[in-house]
């Protein structure tokens, strides 16, 4: 969709404009949709820093894409990031195939990203949230700055990381 694109592009640039001399870093977990269409328009457009934010192992997430074209995609944006994150599994199975497990990873993912954001832009239809790990639970934490204590994680050798101060969503 075009006019998507142009509405990411231009709320990307005016974010830019905000802090000059700074280049842009983007954190993203490279879902498919939203997540990779600003991924690849920062990228392409800003020139700017990619680090995937990956809820499970390389080879599990590739399950939840669509087709081969996906993956390949994924794959791709994936090699061009300079840093990936790897959520742990701590206090989830690992292995499991439960649904409530991969929604628990993918809540974890969407705390480490919101508590290292400046600015969240969410590509979201405004719907309530539909369970755990979603982009409206995502927005809520970025809004409110609270996170629930048991998605919090930290890399190892990472700086305890306090919880925040209400974001900006764009």
């Amino acid at each position: 969709n075009e006019r998507l694109r142009a509405t990411v592009l231009r709320e990307l640039l005016q974010l830019q404009r905000s802090a000059p001399g700074r280049r842009a870093v983007v954190l993203s977990c490279l879902a498919e949709g939203a997540d990779r269409l600003v991924a690849r328009i920062a990228i392409d457009q800003l020139k700017a820093e990619l680090v995937a934010i990956l809820p499970m192992p390389p080879r599990d997430y590739r399950r939840d894409f669509r087709d081969v074209a996906s993956r390949r995609e994924f794959d791709a944006l994936l090699g061009a990031a300079t840093r990936r994150v790897a959520v742990a599994d701590e206090g989830v199975r690992a292995g499991a195939a439960g649904e409530g497990e991969r929604a628990r990873r993918y809540a974890r993912a969407g705390a480490w990203l919101v508590q290292r954001s400046d600015v969240l832009l969410a590509i979201w239809d405004g719907k309530p949230e539909r369970g755990i790990g979603g982009t409206a639970q995502i927005v809520r934490w970025m809004l409110s700055g609270s996170i629930p204590r048991r998605y919090v994680w930290r890399a190892p050798g990472d700086e305890p990381t306090p919880l925040r101060a209400p974001g900006r969503v764009v």
